[in-house]
């Protein structure tokens, strides 16, 4: 490794640690970031404390009633399973939502457009 890759290395550790947001797939049909686990319904209490823990499923479910069909990762991105969509956010752009497109999961989410084709079947994007 050259000086100069090292010291990027190095400097990029504190970004890297600050933007922890990443997407996994424990099992086909499971997405999780690091406070939910959803699935081709929604939020769910037993997939996030099955691969979360239960402190965490306790924590996010005693937060009140909410809609399980609506969420937002950690990594900023929002998702309907009504409408089977994904946002960049879910705020609107010019009177309309933005729909995430191919070029915007390779930026902002690179796991999240396999995992949502391939592990939630026909919940594309």
């Amino acid at each position: 490794m050259s000086l100069i890759s090292y010291a990027c290395l190095i400097i990029s550790f504190p970004v890297i640690a600050k933007t922890n947001t990443s997407l996994v797939s424990p099992k086909k049909g499971v997405i999780c970031d690091q406070y939910i686990c959803v699935n081709n319904k929604g939020v769910s209490k037993s997939l996030t404390a099955q691969y979360l823990g239960t402190q965490k499923a306790n924590k996010v479910f005693s937060q009140g009633d909410f809609d399980h069909s609506a969420f937002t990762f950690s990594n900023g991105v929002f998702c309907d399973t009504n409408t089977k969509r994904c946002h960049v956010d879910r705020y609107f752009d010019n009177g309309h939502r933005r729909a995430l497109l191919h070029k915007d999961l390779k930026c902002k989410a690179p796991l999240i457009e396999p995992n949502l084709r391939r592990n939630l079947g026909k919940w594309s994007t």
